[in-house]
């Protein structure tokens, strides 16, 4: 409802004369009417209006001069090529004449200047859109715009939450929209949240003067309307009558054009209905062409809540006039589900991410009958359309989640899992039989002509009637009049050409989601952590660590590296730290202190990095993703005297590579109190030392026959130096965490014993977009 307080009507002056300059429309410096006088506000109920060609300086006419003529017309105002009124309310206003009006003795002249030249006792309040540029766009960018304007007109004035785009309509687009404020609108988002401002929000002006009389007695007469920025017009139009009549014109110039004709023969052919963009927007609103379809854990299909998709360009329509049945047999539950939501081509849909395992039916003689009429085919160009802002901002937000596929698995069982390039709407009836009549057959699925064989078809299967969509029952005498009466009440009877919403994501955004789904099965980084031990007591020489990591797991399966670190980040050689006692929550850090040491305990941090396969733990930190992991588990029996041992990689090693290396002694008395750290590296091997010195020496040369120790390796390869902290803006260098393999630690002596790349001076592998240069020094 529009309200209009005294404020209001102050500040437009409704009981002021208006003054005409030539070029604007302006209240008179004193009032006319009494300001007690009745106001009326109503709602309009017409259409928006279009004015053609205005304010043309070869023009005779200008309405915003006294007597109608254009004396040379004055340069403020712009030649342009469109003017769209938008009302939104119809004001009235009476009241009596002042006797100061009545009573006035001077000269017409001061009578003009302080009363202005005529009255208006109707107005038209909303706004104004001027178009400059639009006759000299392609007929491709005013289809866009079209659609665009009525669409963003109907869903403003009917209060519909569409999330429309904010990318600007095109980079070289011609038409150029204003404002009566002089505002550029250069985006759809701003076009509607300009139109929003109008009709919700009621943000208005006086577009329009009506029932206007002249206040001078002696030049008595009355006038029909003026508009505020219109001097002169070529046609005034509809809305809609406009955007009909401009497609008919552009359909007769491509018409008249030979090359034309054949480039775009099926545009011409086809209906006036095809750029019927009232029909449409009407059909985005009532068919949910701008939502997804989800698919549930039991396959039970609805639209998505949420619009999962803008349009960068309007859909294609085509009239449509065929007749036909068809009989299919689904053989899975979600093929079963499908067809009764009318998608009938269920092609590679149960290999769409984000969708559940499908099970088969029990019953797999269960035929679908289907009579269509079509009517209209609505075709969307998989590169006109894009997610919307509200999908891509959530993509956004799960990708960044700890738990990301719990959270994209939210986004699109919100938004949708699939989405239809092709809507066909129409009229359908359905019923389903259960027959063996077609043998073994694992799939049927037929499509048919009416005339001749559904009467014998319904006979074999034993149909006498249909359901409508509705569940209206129609009888066999009945299907010729239903055919021939399908033009009311239009339905989906059909979504082919389904694609995922998933394939509508950004190239980048898809990349990361591949990632996270980890098809390969690999070990990822999970979550890293830095926790402060000021908690510990620095006169002990074994000190445990209980590390709650925040985001609980849902697999005890995963491996922990770490080490102990100072202020800065520095890794500290006093102390070996092993993780036990895995759970869901959290995890042990056992830390011995390996010689004596002047480094106080409780003055360093302890940094971790749980390593482990991201579809098992449900939990992948995004901050290191790209990293690419191996992982090694060797047991090593130690030797009486030996301190190097070779360890074989499964994969070929590079300079930049780290390796971080987690010891410990499963069932024995022997207690490892020495790092194993890394020697140098080759190839395809790391050779490893267990290091013996004073802390050792109790226990006894011969303790370690038939030792054993189990080594958990992690090899890190990446293009970054540095490891993302999660909940902290910190990072940590890789080579303050493990081990780096540099060209002086690399043992050529070894690489020399390949006879595959013993000739290899430099050589560039490729491994998952990493570049790597194994080089052989010199």
């Amino acid at each position: 409802m529009i309200i209009m307080n005294l404020r209001g009507r102050k500040l437009w002056k409704l009981n002021h004369g208006l003054f005409l300059d030539g070029y604007r429309i302006q209240p008179s410096k004193q009032a006319v009417l009494a300001d007690d006088g009745d106001l009326n506000i109503s709602l309009y109920k017409g259409d928006p209006v279009i004015y053609t060609n205005i304010n043309d300086s070869d023009s005779p006419k200008n309405l915003l001069s006294l007597n109608n003529d254009n004396n040379d017309l004055n340069v403020a105002l712009k030649q342009l090529d469109i003017c769209i009124n938008f009302p939104v309310a119809e004001i009235t206003y009476e009241a009596n004449l002042l006797d100061s009006v009545l009573q006035f003795a001077g000269d017409k002249e001061k009578f003009y200047e302080l009363y202005g030249h005529i009255l208006a006792k109707k107005f038209l309040a909303g706004g104004q859109l001027f178009i400059k540029n639009f006759i000299l766009a392609p007929s491709k960018q005013i289809n866009i715009f079209k659609f665009y304007l009525i669409w963003a007109y109907n869903s403003a004035k009917n209060n519909e939450e569409i999330q429309f785009s904010n990318d600007p309509f095109d980079g070289h687009f011609l038409p150029r929209l204003e404002t009566s404020n002089g505002e550029e609108i250069k985006t759809p988002k701003e076009l509607f949240n300009w139109m929003n401002n109008l009709y919700q929000d009621n943000m208005l002006d006086i577009i329009s003067y009506n029932n206007l009389r002249t206040l001078s007695e002696d030049n008595y007469k009355t006038l029909i309307e003026k508009q505020p920025g219109i001097a002169n017009y070529e046609e005034k139009l509809k809305l809609e009558e406009w955007i009909m009549r401009e497609y008919e014109t552009t359909k007769v110039e491509i018409a008249n054009n030979a090359e034309a004709v054949v480039v775009d023969e099926g545009l011409i052919n086809t209906k006036k209905a095809c750029f019927n963009y009232v029909n449409l927007i009407r059909w985005i609103n009532d068919f949910h062409l701008l939502k997804g379809l989800t698919i549930n854990e039991s396959h039970i299909i609805r639209y998505s809540k949420k619009a999962a998709i803008n349009f960068i360009e309007a859909p294609k329509v085509n009239l449509s006039n065929k007749s036909y049945f068809e009989m299919t047999n689904p053989t899975t539950q979600l093929e079963e589900n499908l067809l009764l939501n009318n998608i009938f081509s269920t092609k590679n849909i149960r290999s769409f991410p984000f969708i559940k395992s499908d099970n088969d039916l029990s019953d797999k003689d269960s035929i679908h009958l289907i009579v269509k009429h079509e009517r209209y085919e609505i075709l969307i160009n998989r590169n006109y359309i894009k997610p919307s802002e509200e999908f891509n901002s959530a993509i956004e937000k799960a990708l960044n989640n700890m738990k990301p596929f719990n959270a994209l698995q939210n986004v699109f069982d919100e938004y949708g899992h699939l989405f239809p390039l092709k809507i066909t709407l129409g009229k359908s009836l359905k019923n389903i039989a259960t027959t063996s009549f077609f043998g073994n057959f694992e799939k049927i699925n037929l499509k048919l002509p009416i005339p001749g064989s559904l009467l014998s078809y319904m006979k074999v299967l034993d149909i006498s009637y249909f359901l409508t969509q509705k569940g209206d029952i129609m009888e066999e005498n009945d299907l010729n009049n239903w055919i021939n009466n399908t033009n009311d009440k239009l339905e989906v009877i059909e979504l082919d050409e389904i694609i995922s919403l998933y394939d509508i994501l950004e190239s980048e955004q898809k990349r990361k989601i591949d990632i996270i789904f980890n098809n390969n099965n690999d070990r990822k980084i999970i979550m890293t952590g830095i926790n402060g031990l000021k908690d510990l007591d620095n006169n002990n020489i074994k000190h445990y660590k209980r590390i709650d990591i925040g985001t609980s797991l849902e697999d005890e399966n995963y491996e922990v590296f770490g080490s102990i670190i100072s202020k800065v980040n520095s890794k500290l050689d006093d102390f070996i730290v092993n993780f036990e006692l895995y759970d869901l929550n959290g995890f042990t850090a056992i830390i011995n202190k390996l010689t004596e040491t002047n480094v106080n305990i409780t003055e360093c941090y302890i940094w971790w990095m749980i390593i482990g396969n991201p579809t098992q733990l449900s939990v992948f930190s995004p901050s290191n993703r790209e990293f690419q992991t191996e992982c090694i588990k060797k047991t090593i029996t130690l030797q009486p005297g030996k301190q190097i041992y070779n360890v074989k990689t499964p994969i070929p090693l590079s300079r930049g590579y780290t390796i971080l290396i987690n010891a410990h002694c499963p069932s024995t008395n022997y207690e490892l109190k020495n790092p194993v750290k890394l020697v140098d590296w080759a190839y395809n091997s790391i050779n490893l030392q267990k290091i013996d010195n004073e802390s050792s020496i109790n226990q006894s040369i011969d303790s370690e026959a038939n030792v054993s120790i189990d080594l958990n390796i992690c090899i890190l390869y990446t293009d970054y130096k540095n490891l993302k902290i999660d909940y902290e803006e910190e990072k940590c260098s890789l080579g303050s965490i493990g081990h780096n393999l540099t060209k002086e630690n690399l043992n050529e002596n070894e690489i020399d014993k390949f006879d595959d790349i013993q000739n290899i001076i430099q050589e560039t592998i490729l491994d998952d977009d990493i570049q790597v240069i194994l080089s052989k020094g010199n």
